[in-house]
């Protein structure tokens, strides 16, 4: 029995037949059997984090697909204690609009709340990881890391905050 090594290249459409030998001859080829090959996708590259107004947008390119469609996201966001989370109801990855942006816009006041806890000065890092049929990239190294700046309270009672110098 002969077999070859073959180079593979992902997104590529392959066909193949056998055909049987024995020593009174050769059968006949199978029924022909069409392959695409795909792997997983490529590592997503460094996502990036801005703010704007009261909110954190999370950015990122689409990496490579390997031969299958990206079908969704996980995106993973800091919390105070350097670990990452993901929590879909900031950001679900897996969103028709998500998938097609590259993006999800995620309101300062819930970073600043529990799971996350972030405070002012904090800096917001997100990592992605691209999903396709084949299964999960490896998760991107995290992102510039946008600074957490909040916006002050409006004073409560004027008078209090004031003081008074006579010349």
């Amino acid at each position: 029995m002969q077999t070859d090594v073959l180079d593979l290249e992902s997104s590529g459409t392959y066909k193949f037949k056998v055909q049987a030998r024995n020593s009174f001859g050769l059968s006949s080829y199978s029924n022909e059997l069409e392959l695409v090959i795909g792997f997983k996708p490529d590592k997503p590259s460094l996502p990036t984090t801005y703010v704007i107004d009261s909110n954190v947008v999370i950015e990122w390119l689409a990496p490579g697909d390997n031969g299958s469609p990206l079908t969704a996201y996980s995106i993973l966001i800091v919390k105070h204690d350097s670990s990452f989370i993901e929590d879909k109801s900031l950001c679900d990855g897996s969103t028709a609009e998500t998938i097609d942006t590259l993006k999800c816009t995620v309101p300062l006041s819930a970073l600043t709340s529990t799971p996350f806890s972030l405070v002012f000065g904090d800096s917001v890092f997100a990592k992605v990881i691209a999903k396709n049929y084949y299964g999960e990239s490896l998760e991107s190294e995290p992102g510039n890391g946008a600074i957490i700046k909040l916006v002050p309270d409006s004073p409560i009672n004027l008078r209090d905050n004031v003081e008074v110098t006579t010349a």
